[in-house]
């Protein structure tokens, strides 16, 4: 699937008009007993799409998670040519008016696919039901982010603070579209509320 993948990219006209192409599906559901152990592998393993490079074993993000403040979603997806299987997630925080994300991982398999800007989105959303003013995306740099350093700044709508590098910030009263190419299925993430400590 992936060779064919790639070998219809090569051919395309533009990168856009091939993702729109991919008649993309995904799905977005809060880490559970049989998603937490595959969560954790990326958290683990993944490092070009990576946030902060947070490594935690699967108890202690399991035990992370047992907080009314927090909150961490899995990223299922799939096209045309086949089931990608999970291959994202991404972790949040209440902290008082703000909503930082402490995880955003995604496997190299799925760049490029606009998944990237669906789990801002998922993000953005979590925040505004929970009552947050902004969301901050804090990209703590390493030697192999550099794709997760380029999209935040290069291909996001979020705007990097000037006082804070690597920090880009979204206001949570501004509604961030979802990608529209992308069907979603999100029945979870579309009641959660994070509430504070």
């Amino acid at each position: 699937a992936n060779r064919l993948r790639n070998q219809e990219v090569a051919g395309a006209q533009s990168g856009e008009n091939w993702t729109r192409s991919l008649d993309i599906r995904a799905t977005l559901a809060r880490v559970n007993p049989s998603t937490q152990t595959r969560a954790a592998q990326l958290l683990n393993k993944t490092n070009q799409f990576n946030l902060r490079t947070r490594r935690l074993t699967e108890g202690e993000m399991v035990a992370w998670l047992d907080k009314p403040h927090r909150a961490m979603f899995t990223l299922n997806a799939s096209d045309r040519f086949g089931d990608l299987g999970l291959i994202g997630l991404v972790s949040v925080e209440l902290d008082g008016s703000e909503v930082r994300i402490e995880d955003m991982v995604l496997s190299c398999r799925a760049f490029g696919r606009s998944l990237e800007n669906l789990m801002l989105c998922a993000c953005a959303e979590v925040a505004k039901r929970s009552g947050a003013q902004r969301v901050l995306a804090h990209c703590l740099p390493t030697a192999k982010n550099k794709p997760t350093q380029e999209f935040l700044t290069q291909r996001s709508a979020w705007r990097e603070e000037p006082m804070a590098s690597g920090c880009h910030v979204w206001d949570a009263n501004v509604a961030l579209p979802r990608p529209e190419f992308i069907t979603v299925d999100s029945q979870e993430l579309d009641v959660c509320v994070l509430h504070a400590l």
